[in-house]
């Protein structure tokens, strides 16, 4: 894929893994466009404040920028899966979803739409799950999530579907358990875990996602793909990682108390996406040395 074949539009452009998308396409010299709800519209720029769940308003924005190339990072995250919020939340997305899917059918336009590993059914192994796990989405948000692949994959031919776990980055959210441990550790608070500290989770840095997109688009992959570190951390070893990558003197500390999340496999394999990309794997110590550099 050459970039003076091709005009990129992101939505989502000024969100956690949205807006590295777009800065990094454009640092590697790409015509990039950017979709958001959080500024106002700016041509010279190439970003567009744009309702994506107003049909009207998706259409006369997407006619306007025409891409050949749209990476689909938008969406209204709620809180948590299983609420009123998840429900308005996935009601939304769903518009936003079609609206994007409906202009790339049209117009052939090819269509990178990010999605989650959580919607695999996480209770019944220990062993990293590939893309063809069961699916078992937990909640209306994930359920929509896997309604619109399943919509990408019965509409789209020229697609890609990538399930992402938890992304970390300088914009991470503070209520997030990432950013609780970085912040307690600048600080030099402790650091209380829930249990013995033995859940895990996958972290995978928004800037690894940013590149690996790029090559998958230029190694013109199709598909789904496990967008993901592929090595899980404990949150005890999370805590030790960032308390050594800060030279804190926060003390790690285990409440003891039952912990549910930890019966939970949030252990992903990435052996395709790193066999179609010629990658040997991600640094998360590297990572997150580059996260508190920017913070």
């Amino acid at each position: 894929m050459l970039k003076e074949q091709s005009k990129i539009l992101v939505t989502g452009c000024t969100g956690l893994i949205g807006k590295v998308i777009y800065d990094n396409f454009l640092a590697l010299g790409f015509n990039v466009a950017g979709f958001c709800r959080s500024q106002e519209t700016n041509k010279e720029n190439g970003v567009f404040k744009v309702d994506l769940s107003d049909k009207s308003q998706s259409q006369k924005y997407l006619e306007e920028v025409a891409p050949n190339v749209i990476i689909h990072a938008a969406a209204i995250i709620p809180k948590t899966y299983n609420s009123d919020e998840a429900e308005l939340s996935a009601e939304q997305n769903a518009e936003i979803d079609n609206n994007i899917i409906s202009y790339c059918k049209a117009t052939g336009t090819r269509l990178v739409f990010l999605s989650s590993v959580y919607m695999y059914n996480r209770m019944d192994s220990e062993t990293p799950l590939t893309e063809t796990a069961p699916i078992v989405p937990e909640g209306p948000y994930l359920n929509q999530k896997y309604k619109s692949e399943k919509h990408i994959e019965e509409l789209l031919s020229n697609h890609l579907i990538l399930r992402i776990s938890s992304p970390i980055g300088p914009q991470v959210k503070d209520h997030l358990v990432f950013k609780i441990f970085l912040n307690n550790a600048l600080s030099g608070a402790d650091i209380t875990i829930g249990g013995d500290g033995s859940r895990v989770q996958d972290f995978i840095y928004v800037q690894d996602i940013a590149d690996s997109i790029a090559t998958l688009l230029e190694k013109e992959a199709t598909g789904t793909f496990n967008m993901v570190h592929g090595t899980s951390s404990t949150m005890k070893g999370l805590a030790e990682l960032i308390v050594s990558s800060t030279s804190s003197n926060s003390k790690i500390l285990l409440d003891g108390k039952a912990d549910a999340g930890a019966k939970i496999n949030n252990r992903f394999s990435n052996e395709k996406l790193l066999s179609v990309m010629g990658k040997g794997g991600f640094n998360l110590d590297k990572s997150i040395q580059e996260i508190i550099a920017k913070a």
